[in-house]
């Protein structure tokens, strides 16, 4: 495919690319983004593939319309009567229309997936309440991950404890001078009040003259978030 290189071959490049733009951004939306969608190269070639099924899609619902009630002649004329007659806002809502509404609209349609589910809750007398609700399929979150969602959820203050290989323990009070890194960076975790933790995994004291502490996360270790005084947090017996 050759690279456009005039104003118009961009021009016509781009508008090609709306239509299937709009459908994966409707998509997104709604289920989030899966694998085969984080490479560019792959979303463009979807983006121009949807395109040009809207595109046949228009070709055909025109020659229906055109060549089995009337003639090619008069789909023409209709055209340059349009453009000639047509205002500026009312040609620009019609190709909005067709590039963006038209295929943000069947997106949707297509994509949407919902399954009930009974969500209960207690009230005040102790008896349970129960309601069927609807929710999205595969909702997609602002977390790419589960450390992500740890680290956001990390914004408030509570207590961490992170064991490494060899059944090495460091951890602390994570507060709001604390720091977790998140997606697309390595996973790395620094705690502003660093504790001295026993072979236990068991909260003993605050280190002394401590300014915190920097660990790097690998895949083998094992971070515990926790609510609650450190000396009532016991590791494994």
């Amino acid at each position: 495919m050759n690279i456009p290189e005039s104003l118009p071959q961009i021009a016509a490049f781009v508008l090609m690319l709306v239509p299937g733009l709009t459908w994966a951004v409707v998509k997104t939306w709604l289920v989030g983004i899966r694998d085969p969608d984080y490479g560019t190269g792959a979303r463009i070639l979807d983006a121009l593939f949807i395109s040009a099924v809207f595109l046949v899609i228009y070709s055909v619902a025109g020659l229906l319309i055109f060549v089995g009630d009337y003639s090619l002649e008069v789909a023409r004329g209709v055209v340059d009567l349009a453009y000639k007659e047509w205002p500026s806002w009312a040609i620009s809502l019609a190709v909005l229309a067709l590039l963006v509404v038209v295929p943000g609209v069947a997106s949707y349609f297509v994509n949407r997936r919902t399954v009930k589910y009974e969500l209960k809750k207690r009230k005040k007398d102790g008896s349970v309440e129960t309601k069927t609700k609807k929710r999205l399929v595969n909702r997609p979150e602002s977390f790419p991950t589960g450390w992500d969602m740890a680290a956001y959820e990390g914004i408030t203050v509570r207590w961490v404890r992170v064991r490494l290989e060899k059944g090495v323990y460091f951890g602390g009070l994570f507060g709001n001078r604390s720091y977790v890194s998140t997606y697309p960076h390595g996973r790395d975790i620094f705690i502003e009040e660093q504790w001295e933790l026993d072979d236990k995994g068991r909260f003993l004291r605050e280190v002394e003259r401590s300014l915190g502490v920097w660990l790097a996360i690998p895949d083998t270790a094992v971070v515990e978030w926790i609510d609650g005084e450190p000396n009532n947090q016991g590791g494994s017996e």
